[in-house]
């Protein structure tokens, strides 16, 4: 197996896991708005919607989880790697790290997405 220096990975888990956090701590925010326009409007269609957030909502936070997890997970394999090789990883923690990087980056454009989708939903019932 082909093996690099650790330096080379340009490791970025820090960084993932603190996006990750904000966007939890986003979310917090989120609901507690839902809950708002939940508490102020008993019409059926804003109750579909409220469930809808709220669904959504309940999967990013299950993404967040296994987000951190992965990344978590990710970290402990580099650093069994570098005790087990002095030093040096396999190459293919870079490929993995290039793909969890691709995937937060995606999560990212959701939860995006899904907060302008709420904002929305927040102007027309608040």
């Amino acid at each position: 197996m082909p093996y690099t220096d650790i330096n080379n990975l340009e490791l970025k888990p820090n960084e993932w896991l603190a996006t990750v956090g904000f966007y939890r701590e986003d979310l917090e925010i989120l609901e507690e708005r839902l809950a708002e326009v939940a508490a102020k409007n008993t019409h059926e269609e804003v109750l579909k919607e409220v469930e809808h957030f709220q669904n959504q909502f309940d999967i990013q936070k299950a993404n967040m989880a296994d987000y951190t997890s992965r990344i978590k997970d990710y970290v402990h394999l580099c650093a069994e790697d570098v005790k087990a090789h002095a030093g040096k990883v396999n190459v293919s923690l870079k490929k993995d790290q290039e793909q969890l990087g691709q995937e937060l980056v995606s999560f990212e454009k959701i939860v995006k997405s899904l907060r302008a989708d709420f904002n929305r939903f927040l102007a027309k019932w608040m």
